[in-house]
């Protein structure tokens, strides 16, 4: 679907300008997305809400795909405070497989299939009232949630309730700001250890159980990749064109294994066949539980 030129430090996914910003999107739910002068980041931004299960997906065909290769998805996001938001992502592995990541506020386990998965947002990571740069280091989720190897993304939703200004990919990570300074200090303590801990471990200030994993991060041994294609794996600015207006107050995180267990989120061991582990009490989750977490 997405056929423009994708070297360049970014590619953009989702705007607020134009005439329908939405056009090509699926709304499910009703209408659930308005678009709203917002005086805080000097220009328009979408406002989804409503009750659970309203979202914006793209594209509107989930038979098609949009083909994004930078390996670093953007959310530009405001939770409002006592609000829960939900984030979708379909990525293609490097077999062609395609499998779904769920991710939100209201989750408090990561419970996996061979084919889906969710993963809390813990509050840590995501600040209401205040607007973020969510950067999604998909390689790193890909290999540490689903054991495969991030290939593209094919798909993008949105779900109520938040303030959505723009969607775009990244080739590199980014300079982050404004992370929790507990989380940052035990995400670099994990990262230190090489791959983390074997899961069922505790250790470290904040209680900590998972294992590392690899391949979205250049630092770790055996797990470390240049990102090849993807560019380079040194962190740089948010582009200019696509961040926020000089003045806004805003920050810029990247979600990685680290920081999720960094906040207490298990991660599954590694995947070798059969049922995956769920994130805190071992179970297998088959395809049986996924449906019934409304991810079949």
């Amino acid at each position: 679907m997405f056929s423009i030129f994708q070297g360049g430090p970014f590619v953009e996914v989702f705007t607020p300008q134009g005439k329908d910003p939405t056009e090509g999107w699926k709304m499910l739910g009703g209408k659930c997305v308005k678009r709203m002068y917002e005086k805080g980041v000097k220009g328009y931004v979408h406002h989804i809400g409503g009750p659970p299960g309203l979202k914006m997906q793209l594209p509107a065909d989930e038979r098609r795909g949009l083909g994004l290769k930078q390996p670093y998805l953007v959310f530009q996001v405001l939770l409002p405070l006592g609000q829960h938001v939900s984030l979708e992502v379909v990525v293609a592995d490097a077999e062609g497989t395609r499998r779904r990541l769920l991710l939100s506020t209201s989750f408090t386990d990561v419970k996996t299939s061979p084919l889906h998965c969710q993963v809390p947002l813990p509050t840590p990571l995501v600040p209401t009232a205040r607007w973020l740069n969510l950067v999604l280091d998909l390689p790193g989720l890909v290999h540490a949630l689903f054991n495969a190897e991030f290939k593209s993304t094919e798909g993008v939703g949105v779900g109520a309730t938040c303030r959505l200004r723009k969607i775009f990919t990244m080739r590199s990570p980014p300079i982050e700001h404004g992370v929790d300074r507990a989380v940052e200090d035990e995400a670099a303590r994990i990262k230190g250890t090489g791959f983390g801990m074997d899961a069922g471990q505790t250790g470290g200030e904040l209680g900590i159980n998972g294992f590392g994993f690899g391949p979205g991060d250049a630092s770790n041994g055996a797990g470390s990749r240049d990102n090849g294609a993807y560019g380079s794996a040194v962190p740089e600015p948010v582009p200019r064109a696509a961040d926020f207006l000089p003045g806004v107050d805003r920050a810029t995180l990247l979600l990685d294994p680290h920081k999720l267990m960094a906040c207490r989120v298990a991660l599954p061991r590694a995947y070798t066949g059969g049922e995956r582990g769920s994130s805190r009490e071992g179970r297998g989750v088959g395809e049986r539980e996924a449906e019934d977490l409304g991810l079949g």
